[in-house]
C-alpha cells in the first residue's frame, strides 16, 4: 500500500517523551498534546521525484562527482533504480489497456491467473506508484530497524556496541540520515537554492540520500577518532527535543555559516542526551548537575528546530517556544 504519512523524525525515537502514543508539541506559539503519528510528518515526504534525462548531469556534478570514489557506482545505481519506477509509470500512461491486451502474455512465460491483462495492467500501475511513494520510506525504515537495538542501548547508557565496526556503521548511518532527512534541511535548501537552482530542491530526496551516505562514509572513515558520550541529566530541568533532533555542536543556528568541524548532539529522553564527539574532546561530562547546562542544550534544540519542539509535559516546553517562534527561516544544512 502507498504509505502517505511519512515521518522525518523517527516515531520510536520520540517515545521517551510520549505517553499512550501522544506527545506535547509546541508549534506556532501553542503547545498541544498530539498523536505521535501526526508530528514531524508530511504526506509523501520521501516520494521519489521524476528524474529527467536533463537532471542526470546536475546530479552527477553536484553530488556524485564529489562523492568518494568507492561510492560513485552505488550512487549511480541508486539513481537508475529511482528512474525505473517513473519510466514504467510514464510508459503505462501512454499505453492504453486495449493496446496492452495485444501483448501475448503466454509468449512471455505468463500462465494461469497471470494471463488476465486487466489485472496485470492495473497491478503494474499500482506497483509503479507504490515504488515512487514507498521505496525511500522503506529504505529509511530499514535503517531505523537496524538502529533500534543501539537506541535501546544508549537509553541504558551502554555504548559498548560502538566497539564493533558493523554496529558502529549502523549507528553512524542512522545518525547521518536523521541529520539530513528533516523538513528543516529540505526547506533550508529550498530557501538557499530556490532562486537559482529549482531542480536541486525538486530532487532533494535524491540528494539527501546521496549526501547522507557520503556523510556516514566520512564519519565511518574516522570512527575510531570519535566517541559516544551519554550524559545523564540529574537536574530538575528535562531535556526536550525537536523536529531537527540531530545538530552540529559547531554550527550557529542563526546563520548560514558552515563550520569547519562536525560533532553532534542528540537528546535521547528527558533525562539523557548523546554527544558524538572526537575522542580528544573532554568538554562533555557523563553527568549533568547544573540545570543551566540542560537549558543551554534545550535552547539550541529550539533554535535548530524548524517548526516543532517536543517534551513530556507542557511545563517542560514552556520557556523554549520563544527561541523557536520568532526565528527567521535560515538554512540548517551545516
Amino acid at each position: 500500500m502507498e504509505k502517505t504519512n511519512q515521518h522525518y523524525v523517527w516515531r520510536a525515537y520520540l517515545k521517551p517523551w510520549s505517553s499512550e502514543g501522544q506527545i506535547h508539541c509546541h508549534r506556532n506559539g501553542t503547545t498541544r498534546f498530539r498523536s505521535l503519528r501526526r508530528v514531524a510528518s508530511a504526506d509523501l515526504f520521501y516520494s521519489i521525484p521524476e528524474i529527467l534525462s536533463s537532471d542526470i548531469a546536475q546530479i552527477e556534478h553536484l553530488a556524485i562527482e564529489r562523492s568518494p570514489e568507492g561510492l560513485k557506482k552505488i550512487h549511480r545505481s541508486y539513481v537508475a533504480q529511482c528512474r525505473k519506477s517513473w519510466m514504467i509509470k510514464r510508459f503505462l500512461e501512454k499505453v492504453s489497456l486495449d493496446e496492452f491486451k495485444k501483448i501475448d502474455l503466454k509468449a512471455l512465460g505468463y500462465e494461469g491467473d497471470d494471463l488476465n491483462h486487466e489485472k496485470l495492467y492495473e497491478d503494474a500501475r499500482v506497483a509503479a506508484d507504490e515504488a515512487i511513494s514507498n521505496d525511500e520510506e522503506d529504505y529509511l525504515s530499514r535503517m531505523e530497524n537496524a538502529f533500534q537495538p543501539h537506541l535501546e542501548s544508549l537509553l541504558k547508557s551502554d555504548t559498548s556496541f560502538y566497539g564493533d565496526a558493523v554496529k558502529a556503521g549502523e549507528f553512524i548511518t542512522f545518525i547521518s540520515i536523521q541529520y539530513l532527512r528533516t523538513k528543516k534541511i529540505r526547506e533550508g535548501m529550498a530557501d538557499t537554492f530556490n532562486a537559482s537552482l529549482k531542480d536541486f530542491v525538486r530532487l532533494w530526496t535524491i540528494y539527501a540520500h546521496i549526501f547522507s551516505i557520503n556523510v556516514s562514509r566520512s564519519f565511518f572513515g574516522a570512527f575510531r577518532g570519535f566517541k559516544i558520550i551519554v550524559a545523564e541529566n540529574l537536574t530538575d530541568v528535562q531535556f526536550i527535543t525537536g523536529d531537527q533532533p540531530v545538530f552540529n555542536l559547531h554550527g550557529n543556528p542563526l546563520t548560514r555559516d558552515v563550520p569547519e568541524e562536525m560533532e553532534l548532539y542528540y537528546p535521547l529522553s528527558p533525562t539523557k542526551a548523546m554527544f558524538y564527539v572526537k575522542v580528544i574532546n573532554n568538554d562533555y561530562p557523563a553527568t549533568i548537575t547544573d540545570p543551566t547546562e540542560v537549558e543551554k542544550y534545550n535552547i539550541l534544540i529550539a533554535q535548530n528546530a524548524h517548526e516543532q519542539i517536543y517534551g513530556d509535559s507542557k511545563k517542560a516546553l514552556a520557556r523554549y517556544g520563544q527561541y523557536l517562534d520568532p526565528l527567521p527561516n535560515v538554512s540548517a544544512c551545516r
